[in-house]
């Protein structure tokens, strides 16, 4: 049984991984994507890089939106550091935020056991183990 599965995942792993591709074009850029970076001589609109090309929304509703603007005007072709460049403060800003905020269990509480990290006293970082935040455990690893 495994041996005829990993055959044939051998046997079909192309054709899956294009068909991913497909899916999410269509998903999340109703199938304008490859009309896009046409569009765009296949080159960064930023830079002019021609390798490593993802489409970005201008106005920031695309993925994750219950309506993205997939119109021809709102998509343009920019490579991946061109795209991370434009999203940076708001990746730092999510970031920040989700370490700014305690994470509570569902009695309100930081931990089962403890009020409080037991090495620095802290309620704004998740509880890894033992009492300790997860700034105090990775700390506590390094020493030994």
């Amino acid at each position: 049984m495994a041996n005829t599965k990993k055959q044939w995942y051998y046997d079909n792993h192309a054709d899956c991984l294009q068909y991913r591709k497909n899916y999410r074009e269509q998903r999340h850029f109703n199938g304008e994507r490859t009309a896009v970076i046409k569009r765009d001589e296949q080159q960064c609109s930023r830079c002019g890089k021609k390798k490593k090309l993802v489409v970005h929304h201008k106005d920031r509703l695309g993925r994750g939106n219950k309506n993205p603007n997939n119109a021809l005007d709102n998509l343009e072709t920019v490579c991946r550091r061109c795209h991370l460049l434009e999203h940076k403060t708001e990746l730092q800003a999510a970031r920040t935020a989700k370490y700014a905020t305690p994470k509570l269990l569902k009695n309100g509480r930081w931990s089962t056991q403890y009020e409080a990290c037991i090495s620095c006293g802290l309620t704004t970082s998740p509880h890894a183990s033992k009492g300790l935040c997860n700034r105090c455990n990775v700390r506590r690893y390094k020493m030994t």
